[in-house]
């Protein structure tokens, strides 16, 4: 009988151990999926888009600004001048006083600036003239 019992708890002692195993292994894998799942708590920028048309009515290069007299842009802001930064440097070389344009205002925590300008007329041309790209 003494086998009978010796061949019980050493039965009993591996289940237990068993279990315990399985369940460090389960803790385990339940801590790395919630590190994974909650390891960037970083607040994603809010961005929204709005199409803008108006004129150039100053250009800075030093401060990578462009002023636009612009059409209201609905949902955003009523028609008015303001300076937007430009996210493009060649867009700053390629505009002049005067010119018509296009632009997606791209408003990132509440932060204005143009991206994709296109000019639509360029200062001067004649009506109807399309600008050269």
């Amino acid at each position: 009988m003494k086998e009978d019992d010796l061949r019980k708890r050493f039965h009993s002692v591996g289940s237990r151990a068993k279990n315990v195993m399985i369940a460090i292994l389960l803790i385990t894998t339940v801590g790395i999926l919630c590190a994974a799942c909650g390891g960037n708590n970083q607040p994603q920028p809010e961005v929204k888009r709005y199409a803008l048309k108006g004129k150039v009515i100053s250009i800075d290069k030093t401060t990578h600004e462009v002023t636009v007299d612009h059409e209201a842009i609905p949902g955003f802001m009523g028609a008015m001048a303001m300076p937007y930064p430009v996210t493009d440097a060649k867009t700053l070389e390629q505009i002049a006083l005067g010119d018509e344009i296009t632009a997606d205002l791209v408003v990132t925590d509440g932060r204005p600036a143009l991206e994709k300008v296109v000019i639509t007329k360029k200062a001067g041309a004649p009506a109807g003239t399309p600008s050269a790209k």
